[in-house]
């Protein structure tokens, strides 16, 4: 969306000028989140205002790419939008300021997921927003946009992983490395073993599925399922296994 008439300038300068309205969406210190609790599956929905969503040079489908895969190595399952699944909304709202090439700048990331409302002994089902976190109206330069705007959306999607509750506990598997050996006195052990004094023997772990390794205390590895769940002894073994460094935990 381009703006050129300067009594538009004007109200949009007054606007950042407004701590009230330029504030920032993210906090160092985050915790976790009871809205968030229990969300297992996601769909992924990256909203503009524009009429033309490409006429600004962001690849939104790439946005979206990169949104899905960090999602995903976090340990949430994917799907499509529908009534009864948590939809994370990306809302990305440019207007470029053509006098002097600058843009105006959101980013809005919200969730959105089905509420159900008492009142005695009824009961009401709504879809609303429970969390939401924005970068507060920005300025920068139209050439950098391209790079800007994905930043902001990934540290906005660092901080929603690290809002949410975990709800999926680790249980250990054996080692594919170990000896036959010792492959069957784990396994034997593991049969005797409560599955909680199970997890915390495990150091690292990380999915089948993903190429993310992490502490086995981060809440993004209590939410591998125990099916594609595969533990490391050692660092150094996770990275030789072709595994990266989860960002949130930093093993």
């Amino acid at each position: 969306m381009r703006i050129s008439h300067p009594l538009t300038f004007t109200v949009l300068f007054v606007i950042l000028s407004n701590p009230a309205f330029a504030q920032q969406g993210l906090s160092g210190d985050i915790k976790p989140n009871p809205a968030l609790a229990g969300i297992e599956e996601l769909s992924v929905v990256i909203m503009s205002a524009d009429s033309e969503p490409n006429a600004d040079g962001l690849k939104r489908a790439n946005i979206k790419t990169e949104v899905i895969s960090r999602l995903y190595d976090a340990g949430f399952k994917i799907g499509r939008s529908s009534a009864d699944a948590s939809e994370l909304n990306i809302k990305l709202t440019v207007f470029k300021i053509e006098s002097i090439e600058q843009c105006v700048v959101l980013v809005r990331t919200s969730l959105v997921r089905s509420v159900t409302l008492v009142n005695g002994d009824e009961r009401l089902s709504v879809t609303a927003d429970v969390w939401k976190i924005d970068s507060g109206i920005r300025i920068m330069e139209a050439g950098k946009i391209v790079d800007e705007i994905p930043a902001i959306v990934r540290e906005q999607i660092k901080t929603f992983i690290a809002a949410c509750t975990p709800t999926v506990s680790v249980e250990k598997k054996p080692d594919v490395n170990q000896s036959r050996q010792q492959l069957r006195k784990t396994t034997a052990e593991k049969d005797t073993k409560p599955a909680k004094q199970q997890a915390v023997e495990a150091a690292f772990v990380a999915s089948k599925n993903s190429q993310v390794f992490h502490k086995a205390s981060c809440p993004s590895a209590k939410r591998i399922s125990p099916n594609n769940l595969v533990s490391y002894a050692t660092r150094d073994e996770a990275i030789a296994a072709g595994k990266k460094p989860c960002e949130r935990c930093n093993p």
